[in-house]
């Protein structure tokens, strides 16, 4: 994926060494290498973001200081910026994914109006017929 070579050749400095692959390798990305990278992709959803700016916001967060050599022993639980950006992540995924169904059922409940209405002024019809017609019926065919 030629994006994700990107990103680990421009901000090698936060990824581990296990991240920029090389060498035959594959990559390998642990939690906080993937904290960095959807980081990345999350400001760089501005088109008008530069890779410069995405440096300055990195280092602004704490997190293009050298990635830790070893990932740590036992998990530790997030801080409240990790979890802030977990959320605004999976939020963003969500939306992406329920907005053609919410679409959709704009759409189905306008059609249902829609008929709704046509019933509405079809059985106004059907009384003001009844209504206007001599004692005689009609034949539906016709």
């Amino acid at each position: 994926m030629p994006t994700l070579r990107r990103w680990t050749q421009e901000f090698a400095e936060a990824l581990s060494p296990d991240a920029r692959g090389g060498d035959g390798r594959p990559r390998e990305f642990n939690g906080h290498d993937q904290r960095i990278l959807r980081r990345v992709r999350e400001i760089l959803a501005d088109p008008d973001v530069t890779y410069a700016q995405v440096r300055r916001h990195l280092s602004e967060e704490g997190l293009l200081a050298s990635a830790p050599a070893e990932p740590p022993a036992k998990a530790s639980t997030p801080t409240s910026d990790e979890r802030e950006a977990a959320e605004r992540f999976v939020q963003a995924i969500l939306d992406r994914i329920a907005q053609p169904w919410l679409e959709r059922i704009d759409r189905l409940e306008k059609e249902i109006s829609a008929l709704r209405q046509e019933i509405t002024n079809l059985q106004a019809n059907q009384t003001t017929e009844e209504s206007t017609s001599t004692g005689r019926r009609r034949w539906p065919f016709g």
